[in-house]
């Protein structure tokens, strides 16, 4: 075999297998960076294509929806990977396919460059997780706001009926006393890491990841959306404002 595209299929192959790892994980904390991964995809498909050159590397992204369908469970928002993500990667490969096909003399450097290109997820991820401390002590933890997303829903939240408002009080001191906690954790040290729950879309129960404190009030954040609730959106924006107040202190 061509020592380039032994190289070429090595280096996707390990590039595809890193997403079956816990890499990225701290790109999808907090305030969501997983589109950095669009990268990955296209620059692995592009160089691949660039430097086998023959229409058999057209498998290779059909191969992996095919997979990333049956690992997600082959129904539900899985469908999304065969009706969008499959699509886009079939392209990314025949592009560089004719791409290598036409500038062969330069297809080595292009190659690598869009290698380059869907490694750099990886190595922002890399960086991310270099950061990290370590957990938070057990006090903190259950000090903390930790299911995501409803912090400012909680805050803000009154209720119609006389229950309903007896509850979304009991909620709104819950949060106040949450705010507090992450507001002193983000001071004491943002990058130390708090375990939180999240409601899965597809699936019942719930899902504990590992975040860091400023992550956990950057999703939190990303949560307060007043547009549900037109009669608190006044108090939904001064929620975020603070949550932002937070994050801007803790750098």
């Amino acid at each position: 075999m061509d020592r380039r595209l032994a190289f070429a299929l090595a280096v996707y192959v390990a590039l595809m297998a890193s997403l079956g790892t816990p890499l990225y994980e701290p790109l999808s904390d907090g305030r969501d960076d997983s589109w950095a991964l669009v990268g990955l995809f296209v620059g692995a498909h592009l160089g691949v294509g660039i430097i086998v050159r023959r229409a058999w590397v057209l498998l290779l992204p059909i191969g992996l929806a095919v997979a990333g369908f049956l690992l997600n469970g082959a129904g539900g928002l899985a469908w999304l990977i065969l009706m969008f993500g499959a699509p886009v990667l079939i392209a990314a490969t025949a592009l560089g396919w004719l791409l290598g096909r036409r500038i062969t003399q330069h297809a080595t450097p292009i190659a690598v460059t869009a290698f380059i290109v869907a490694a750099v997820p990886g190595i922002w991820a890399a960086v991310e997780t270099a950061k990290r401390g370590a957990h938070v002590s057990a006090s903190a933890q259950r000090a903390l706001p930790t299911m995501a997303t409803f912090l400012v829903h909680d805050l803000c939240f009154k209720g119609d009926s006389r229950s309903d408002r007896e509850h979304a009080d009991a909620a709104s001191r819950r949060a106040r006393r949450q705010v507090a906690a992450l507001e002193r954790s983000l001071r004491a040290d943002p990058n130390m890491l708090v375990s939180v729950q999240f409601a899965l879309a597809d699936a019942p129960g719930l899902e504990t990841r590992e975040m860091t404190v400023r992550e956990l009030a950057e999703t939190h954040l990303g949560g307060a959306d007043p547009s549900g609730l037109p009669s608190e959106a006044a108090c939904y924006r001064s929620g975020r404002a603070r949550l932002e107040r937070l994050l801007h202190e803790a750098g």
